[in-house]
């Protein structure tokens, strides 16, 4: 019987989970015209297992999702979730395998199938085949601290000693404890409003040559969760130059650019995105938006569709779609459409930028007091720039106007 732990699978899986669009970044694997279409119940089959697994109804979960198998060809988020919730049931570990390659075969480029894939063949000894896949999946994403740890056992289990030491070089460096250690100061710093000097220390960090490119990735996200454009260019631009064929640092390089008003560059990275995986939804996005700020409203519109076609409510297509029509002047659609992408990841309610977007969408439609609202959120969150100027004037009109009988 294999002798596995589920515990870390079940880890990497609920990374998949953590963002509140139910889809995950890569789940739906491009389709050729030979491939059979899935049911458009597949999302509510996943919403409905999710609910029965998080109420530990294990056994329900289990059937519920090998009942809609066939149904969902394509869909590698149905597969990942069946084999995990297979891995807690037990016993089922040859089908938990399977659910698991069938999701990588779905969307080769999902790192956490990839993982999962690893993972399940480190366990059952197959450690040729583990070594591929864990290899895959650093190469995808550089900063997984499972992969490259159980990277390190199966290269040793192999006798390939060399590679074991450097894969646990790696994996020290993104260890939990060590990143809350480096990272210690910095947070402290955000968390007291010290933006100033917590960009200078993110530049201490980048800038410390000890540092190897997988610990560069987690700062390239430090470095976007402050809005440090520029640092978080500095680290991803590392990590691309590492990790050619890694989409998770292009994916940073790209928002960090259309976020730094370099739309045209932001372009030519997602042009990369999309070599290595021509049906990357994000990439789709990412591409739809910057065309809209580049004034090609037509083609970015064809990009947000592909882009949802391969994952619906896909929160960056809709985002997209929001700015689209607020660049055609529709406000009263743009406000809508920027809401529904709050809703579908209220992570990008966080952001000051979108704030700001949907502020002005609220104000051109007349919505004052929504308006007034998402304004100073948008300052409150740290918006920079002339938009930060544009906020206040904007918050200061609508205040006196809201005085006036």
């Amino acid at each position: 019987m294999l002798r596995l732990s589920w515990t870390p699978i079940l880890s990497a899986l609920l990374t998949v989970f953590s963002s509140a669009a139910l889809l995950p970044s890569e789940a739906r694997g491009g389709k050729t015209a030979s491939q059979a279409k899935d049911d458009p119940g597949c999302h509510s089959c996943i919403s409905q297992a999710a609910s029965q697994f998080a109420a530990g109804h294990v056994t329900e979960a289990a059937a519920l999702l090998k009942s809609w198998q066939e149904r969902c060809p394509n869909n590698a988020q149905l597969h990942l979730m069946l084999s995990t919730v297979l891995l807690r049931q037990g016993g089922h570990m040859d089908e938990a395998l399977s659910a698991a390659q069938q999701a990588v075969n779905a969307a080769p480029a999902l790192v956490a199938a990839r993982l999962q894939l690893g993972l399940l063949l480190s366990g059952a000894e197959n450690n040729t085949r583990a070594v591929q896949e864990l290899e895959r999946t650093v190469e995808l994403a550089p900063g997984s601290y499972e992969a490259w740890s159980t990277l390190a056992s199966v290269y040793s289990k192999l006798h390939e000693d060399s590679k074991a030491q450097e894969a646990t070089n790696k994996a020290a460096e993104l260890e939990p404890s060590t990143k809350t250690v480096r990272l210690r100061l910095l947070k402290n710093l955000q968390h007291s409003g010290k933006l100033t000097e917590a960009k200078a220390e993110l530049k201490r960090l980048i800038n410390n040559g000890g540092y190897g490119a997988e610990f560069l990735q987690q700062l390239s996200e430090e470095a976007m969760a402050i809005g440090d454009w520029d640092d978080a260019l500095s680290a991803g631009n590392k990590v691309v130059e590492a990790y050619p064929k890694a989409i998770a640092p292009l994916k940073l390089v790209s928002i960090a650019q259309y976020n730094n008003h370099s739309y045209q560059d932001c372009l030519e990275t997602t042009k990369k995105m999309l070599a290595l995986d021509p049906r990357q939804p994000e990439a789709l996005a990412i591409k739809g938006r910057a065309l809209v700020k580049l004034g090609s409203a037509d083609q970015a519109e064809k990009e947000f569709k592909l882009a949802l076609a391969n994952q619906p409510e896909l929160p960056l297509a809709l985002l997209g779609q929001g700015e689209l029509e607020f660049s055609r002047g529709n406000f009263a659609a743009a406000s809508e459409q920027l809401m529904h992408s709050i809703d579908a990841d209220p992570t990008l309610g966080q952001a000051p930028e979108v704030c700001f977007e949907l502020a002005k969408a609220l104000d051109q439609k007349g919505d004052r007091d929504n308006a007034i609202d998402f304004y100073k959120r948008s300052i409150d969150k740290g918006i920079s720039g002339q938009a930060a100027t544009d906020a206040q004037s904007a918050l200061t009109r609508l205040r006196e106007a809201a005085t006036k009988p």
